[in-house]
């Protein structure tokens, strides 16, 4: 539906020539605005699937691991490891405190609505508990992580085994390569 609107007013062109408002659509406008927001898809559902199937402790240490480089330049790589994590695991984190609100404003209107799908005029009583929850959520995770000594402590999330590059990783890196030229090929046609 976010697709279809943005496409919609983004295209739609309004002139006032002849002493009339005349109303338009441009196709070049709608395409690149619908080019954008398939963008934007893409990437929120790659972070999706990415936080949904990689383990909070393992995303830490590979992302400690790739960003190796910039402990040797002195930059701070735990503490950006560490929140591109949480940001990870608090995609997750919304779709289920949706899901649970959606249920309890359901249930409370009495409507027959498809699962996570909530009224229009239901929607204002929901997002003000829906927010409270994430800010509980966010302070409770940072009251953890504060228990654990995260300022203190440089290696959070860092396990004692680190990973290590195999054939398989080699393997893997060169079919995305070869399919990521592919891909390039294929739009420069």
């Amino acid at each position: 539906m976010f697709f279809l609107v943005s496409t919609a007013l983004s295209g739609t062109t309004l002139s006032t020539e002849r002493g009339g408002l005349q109303f338009g659509f441009s196709l070049m406008q709608a395409e690149a605005t619908l080019l954008n927001v398939y963008r934007l898809l893409i990437v929120t559902l790659a972070s999706l699937w990415f936080s949904l199937t990689t383990p909070y402790g393992r995303m830490v240490e590979g992302l400690n691991w790739v960003l190796g480089v910039g402990k040797k330049l002195r930059l701070p790589v735990t503490s950006f490891a560490l929140a591109v994590s949480l940001i990870f695991r608090f995609i997750p984190m919304i779709w289920s405190e949706w899901q649970r609100f959606s249920l309890i404003v359901r249930a409370r209107g009495k409507a027959a609505l498809r699962p996570n799908t909530v009224r229009g005029r239901d929607l204002g009583p929901m997002v003000i508990p829906l927010l409270m929850s994430l800010f509980q959520r966010a302070e409770d995770m940072t009251i953890a992580m504060e228990m654990r000594k995260v300022r203190e402590h440089s290696l959070f999330g860092a396990r004692s085994a680190l990973l290590v590059w195999s054939k398989r990783d080699t393997k893997i890196y060169i079919i995305g390569l070869i399919v990521f030229a592919l891909f390039i090929s294929i739009r420069n046609l």
